[in-house]
């Protein structure tokens, strides 16, 4: 087989004698067949490469080893259409903006000036934000830089219908997969360290509690002075000497940045805001071939810098909330609805039910939301001496919540307390971000231009589309890796006699008719138990009601009940292939 496209394509070693053959991973690219000279040159069966184009693609590189965590990932992206490479046909609009960036533009208002630095991740390349914070009086004013990548990503351009057609970039353990090209992520538009880069800056003035009483949006050069990670930062405001930036031009700013995002949580309070004790999984391609699974609390630092990037989206939103009257404004909002009145009812009826079953203190246990608000229950539960217990019923207060959406309609975001809000802050991660920026340059631009055409609208319904899309596919990403890893981890197992596999602790989190859901102390995920499985391993019936599920007689005491918040032991039983599922025994 000839391989007739010139472009590069990644592909898995299926067959190797002679020759090689390879099949594409996307299936946008045909497979194409490769002959070596000599064994030695031959990869592995079930190797991941990069192939050349070409009439005759040959193999380039060996990007994952065969049976590996890395060669999962390459797998799991390609079986949602995920594409590391872009197409050649982009490489000519990368190469235009890269001849004339436009940083001297006279639009341009000049902040070279100003020490802004970027806070991310350390192994982050596409920087979106970078942030100044100085004293103005008894207040503050914030300058909240933003990559200006609506006006490289032109809605015209191929560019831009490639970035819409991904949705978002992805981020998966050991693999990115960028919306918009390398070059550009991670060279013209980011906001790179040294570097003078055109950006969409947010100056906000805010009163001495923080609260904003005045932005306005500026398109600006600026040049970021440092490129820091949470860790570097949170390192300097523990430090009593503070050496490491206190005689940095920045370092005031970052302590201010500690003083505002504190002034701010403090502000989510006072709305209620329900701040949830949420520990990240942090899953990596081990060196050993396999995944590496860590957890980790959120930084003081992150938590802070996110209040300003919540502040900057709820100004934005605002402004394009009051430019919806004019005809030519297509505005995008992320709108979440607060939880039922039901599903608040059924929280404080389970409240109640727990109490009973735990036999603990209804004063410090129970919620009663005509006399509690909800952020005040939920606060309090981590000081109580039932960590399993508090962790179920917080469980259950999430899963409660009902999910965020993208709609053309401004609607509250009850997650931030927020009467409007819309997504400024992610212009190189999302193209709803990019559609953001771009509208709202064309209302400060001109307040009163034409109608928009039927284009404009269609575009912003393809938008809209694609944002919740691509936050729907993130969320099956980030599951199918959880289940990657307990598959690595349970195979090892189940090919142990039964009596010598590990029992492992977990918390009973909550109960369905048909499942319960319990977290494994370590490593610390969610599994699912499903009673049929339970009724098949153990030989017996089993009673479920809503908070506790109990074998039934006979000869049923050997066997723990599963209570939600209590604590459960368990085995690999066996796997069941074709639902995809690991079969469990409590003990």
């Amino acid at each position: 087989m000839e391989e007739q496209s010139t472009e590069p394509w990644i592909g898995e070693v299926c067959h190797s004698s002679d020759g090689l053959v390879i099949e594409s991973l996307n299936k946008n690219r045909p497979a194409g067949r490769v002959v070596h000279v000599g064994r030695a040159e031959v990869p592995p069966a079930g190797s991941i490469v990069l192939m050349t184009g070409g009439k005759k693609p040959r193999v380039k590189r060996v990007i994952a080893p065969t049976d590996g965590a890395r060669a999962d990932v390459y797998r799991l992206a390609a079986r949602f259409g995920l594409d590391p490479l872009f197409p050649r046909e982009l490489r000519s609009e990368v190469a235009d903006l890269q001849a004339a960036p436009g940083i001297d533009a006279p639009e341009l208002e000049d902040l070279e000036n100003l020490p802004f630095v970027t806070i991310d991740n350390e192994e982050s390349r596409d920087l979106d934000q970078a942030l100044y914070i100085e004293r103005a009086g008894s207040g503050f004013k914030v300058f909240y830089a933003l990559a200006d990548a609506s006006h490289f990503i032109r809605a015209s351009s191929k560019l831009f219908l490639e970035a819409l057609r991904r949705g978002s970039s992805y981020y998966l353990p050991g693999l990115t997969l960028p919306m918009l090209p390398e070059p550009l992520s991670e060279g013209l538009i980011s906001l790179i360290e040294g570097r003078r880069r055109r950006s969409l800056v947010f100056v906000m003035t805010l009163d001495r509690d923080g609260a904003c009483d005045g932005t306005r949006i500026a398109q600006a050069r600026i040049r970021s002075r440092r490129k820091l990670s949470y860790p570097q930062v949170q390192k300097f405001w523990d430090e009593s000497t503070r050496s490491d930036f206190g005689d940095e031009s920045f370092g005031a700013s970052l302590l201010l940045l500690r003083e505002v995002g504190h002034l701010r949580l403090a502000d989510a309070r006072r709305r209620h805001v329900v701040d949830y004790n949420r520990v990240e999984l942090d899953i990596r391609t081990g060196f050993d071939g396999g995944f590496e699974i860590r957890t980790r609390d959120r930084l003081e630092v992150e938590r802070c810098n996110e209040q300003i990037s919540l502040l900057c989206n709820t100004e934005g939103a605002k402004l394009l909330a009051d430019g919806r009257g004019l005809e030519h404004v297509q505005p995008v909002f992320r709108v979440h609805p607060a939880p039922t009145a039901e599903a608040l009812e059924g929280f404080e009826r389970l409240t109640a039910a727990l109490v009973r079953r735990h036999g603990v203190r209804s004063s410090e246990w129970s919620w009663n939301r005509e006399e509690e608000a909800l952020d005040a229950f939920v606060s309090r539960l981590g000081g109580l001496d039932r960590p399993r217990l508090a962790a179920a019923v917080e469980r259950q207060a999430i899963v409660m919540n009902r999910r965020s959406f993208y709609e053309i309609e401004p609607g509250p975001h009850h997650g931030i307390g927020a009467p409007v809000y819309a997504r400024f802050s992610s212009p190189m991660r999302e193209i709803v971000g990019i559609f953001t920026h771009k509208e709202a340059l064309e209302l400060l631009a001109d307040p009163s231009p034409a109608r928009p055409s039927a284009r404009d609208l269609e575009l912003r319904d393809l938008v809209v589309e694609a944002g919740n899309r691509s936050k729907g596919l993130q969320r099956t990403l980030e599951k199918e890796i959880v289940q990657a890893v307990l598959d690595g981890l349970f195979k090892v197992e189940l090919e142990q006699p039964l009596e010598h596999r590990p029992l492992r602790a977990g918390t009973v989190l909550g109960l369905k008719p048909h499942l319960a859901y319990v977290r494994l102390d370590a490593p610390p995920v969610e599994i699912k138990i499903h009673f049929k499985d339970l009724e098949s391993t153990t030989g017996k019936r089993w009673q479920v009601d809503p908070y506790r599920v109990q074998a039934t007689a006979p000869e049923s005491d050997d066997l723990p009940a599963l209570l939600v918040g209590a604590a459960i032991s368990l085995r690999v039983a066996g796997h069941d292939r074709k639902r995809r599922r690991w079969i469990f025994e409590p003990r």
